[in-house]
């Protein structure tokens, strides 16, 4: 009975979430698209130049609806996107929709490097500082922590350019491959896998060494905060009386550490990890752009640059529907390393 009591909750905070988010997302692509449509610039003539004729420009408007009232153009597009359809590029004249279903893959790649980057480094200084709480080790943790937090991202790639890429050379900055290496074949998108996939090592090794640099860019302000709410959880935790009673009974400092305190003191850290990861997406449009990085980012900002309207709603609405998911998640993983909150679901 208790289980299908869960079952009801669950499926219940579910539908209430996704529900909440649809209208987030219909709100949002009504500004989205709205400023897209007032900001100054006719993105015809951005699109086919100023030398050609008029006749021409005004069959383009017209194909876009862009002679039509806003509110008739915003429900026509509407329609088209809960399709899947979100219009045509003005600049790569393909479908949106596939061009950011080509583009994501490198996204998400550099996404996933930099949460692996992320949650590594973050739980082993956010332990270490906990562990040893105002000790010499702490105060380093937290000074790094401090820079972290206060160095923008395009310093962060600045810097990381000027050491490892143009002072010594170690790594590239440019890019996903050598212009010398062919890509893989595209089964994923994401080039380290499709070349393990492949089994091309050195497409691999080429593939890995080019994203070093922008992944640790991307990951260096949030392992920064992730690792001091880590510290802050470690602290706080590490005083309660069931990790006391652990200790009296003999268990191991290492057992206690990584299976009664690690996984309370990272409970906070998920709900910001799962936001951090989602607002990747933000300041990825400088990362890519600094690192060349073909990728969802990088074509938003292209798409901002041009005035390529509906590839700018697109993105925007996309951002936000990945906003909303990861939301989601983190909610229920939270849900599920907290037996407190399945407790307090189950019970109303």
């Amino acid at each position: 009975m208790i289980d299908q009591k869960r079952i009801i909750a669950f499926t219940r905070r579910l539908l209430i979430r996704i529900a909440l988010a649809g209208f987030a997302l219909l709100g949002l692509s009504i500004i989205a698209f709205v400023i897209a449509r007032v900001l100054p610039g006719d993105p015809v003539r951005f699109a086919l130049g100023p030398s050609t004729p008029e006749w021409v420009a005004d069959r383009l408007r017209e194909q876009m609806n862009l002679d039509k009232p806003i509110y008739i153009q915003y429900v026509l597009w509407l329609r088209d996107a809960l399709s899947g359809n979100l219009g045509e590029s003005l600049f790569t004249r393909q479908s949106v929709t596939s061009d950011i279903l080509r583009l994501m893959p490198a996204t998400l790649e550099l996404i996933l490097y930099s949460i692996f980057i992320q949650i590594g480094v973050a739980i082993v200084l956010g332990v270490l500082s906990g562990r040893y709480a105002n000790s010499l080790i702490d105060n380093l943790i937290r000074v790094f922590s401090y820079l972290g937090a206060s160095i923008p991202h395009f310093v962060t790639s600045i810097i990381l350019i000027f050491i490892f890429g143009l002072t010594y050379g170690i790594l590239p900055y440019r890019g996903r491959l050598s212009s010398s290496i062919a890509m893989p074949p595209r089964i994923t998108g994401m080039v380290t896998i499709d070349a393990l996939f492949a089994g091309n090592l050195v497409t691999f090794a080429d593939a890995f060494l080019h994203i070093i640099l922008p992944a640790l860019a991307a990951s260096f302000v949030n392992t920064a905060v992730l690792a001091r709410i880590i510290r802050a959880g470690v602290v706080e935790n590490k005083d309660q009386d069931y990790i006391m009673m652990a200790t009296s009974h003999g268990i191991p400092e290492r057992v206690i550490m990584l299976k009664y305190l690690l996984k309370p003191s990272i409970i906070p850290a998920v709900a910001v990890m799962g936001l951090t990861a989602a607002s990747m997406l933000s300041y990825l449009f400088v990362i890519e752009s600094i690192f060349s990085w073909p990728g969802f980012a990088w074509y938003g900002m292209n798409a901002m640059v041009t005035k390529d309207l509906n590839a700018m709603v697109g993105v925007i609405v996309v951002t936000g529907l990945v906003y909303a998911a990861i939301n989601i998640v983190v909610d229920l993983v939270t849900e599920y390393l907290d037996p407190r909150i399945r407790t307090t679901v189950v019970s109303k």
